[in-house]
């Protein structure tokens, strides 16, 4: 699972995405024919990869059982971002990197986008 943030738009996108075997984004879209109306076009495109950022579902939900994405804020534990170091998702704040499961409580208050005045230290 994961959700895209548009950086040209500055939203979060409600397109049907979906990214094929060799990592590459598409868009799926689906276009109606008016005779007969029930016959539809289902088109695919190659998108951009600079104007999309794809942000991936760490598995975990927080206190509140809503899924926690990459680029995740709470303010009391940080920002969640994947961890090359160690292969797993962390929480950073303020220099530190730790663990997203250390977090039971972690409850997301948003992104690092739509809300960046909650940003922390990373």
């Amino acid at each position: 699972m994961f959700r895209v943030f548009d950086v040209i738009e500055n939203i979060y996108s409600d397109k049907d995405f979906f990214i094929d075997k060799d990592g590459k984004l598409y868009v799926r879209a689906m276009y109606f024919n008016h005779e007969p109306a029930t016959r539809a076009t289902v088109t695919t495109e190659e998108v951009d990869p600079s104007r999309y950022l794809v942000e991936d579902s760490t598995g975990l939900t927080d206190k509140n059982d809503k899924m926690i994405f990459d680029g995740d804020i709470d303010l009391e534990y940080g920002v969640v971002k994947w961890s090359d170091n160690y292969g797993g998702w962390f929480c950073f704040k303020d220099g530190e990197e730790r663990p997203l499961y250390d977090y039971p409580l972690f409850e997301v208050v948003g992104t690092i986008h739509d809300n960046p005045e909650l940003e922390v230290t990373q």
